[in-house]
């Protein structure tokens, strides 16, 4: 016995039979995100000042390298000219996979446009199962023809 434990000693020193984690490479997902709904519930509407709070609530799917369903909830500015300013929310993607992996994250987002062009930002708070150590930030914009992101991301332990 105590042979056995001298020998599992030295194996262990020498890294034999333990696994280290270690950080993935820095990689970037592309792809589109097409919006099934959104529905905006209105919080107080300015009319001297033109300006008009919005509650919002959307689910999309991202397809590409990254996929999956999410859904966003955040609060909108909509000024009379029809831009929008300081839209921040948080999104919920769940059962999502990217680089082969599958679990859930919550993101922190942030957009501004007119009409239907937009632009923002989006910063991964948490993730969980497969997801796990995801660090993921980048940009997605839409327009008329469609709703596309560049996420760049890696795993840590």
């Amino acid at each position: 016995m105590r042979r056995l434990l001298v020998v599992l000693a030295v194996l262990l020193g020498l890294g034999i039979g333990a696994t280290s984690a270690t950080a993935t490479p820095p990689a970037t997902a592309t792809g589109s995100f097409p919006i099934l709904t959104d529905t905006f519930t209105p919080v107080r509407l300015q009319k001297a000042g033109c300006v008009s709070y919005y509650n919002e609530n959307a689910t999309l799917v991202y397809s590409g390298d990254l996929t999956g369903p999410a859904t966003d909830t955040d609060t909108a500015i909509v000024y009379c000219d029809g831009s929008f300013a300081g839209v921040n929310g948080i999104e919920v993607c769940s059962a999502c996979t990217l680089d082969g992996r599958t679990g859930d994250f919550t993101a922190a987002f942030h957009y501004a446009g007119s009409g239907v062009n937009y632009s923002g930002t989006l910063v991964v708070l948490h993730a969980s199962g497969g997801l796990t150590g995801l660090h993921l930030q980048g940009t997605f914009q839409g327009d008329a023809g469609g709703n596309t992101y560049s996420y760049s991301y890696h795993f840590a332990p």
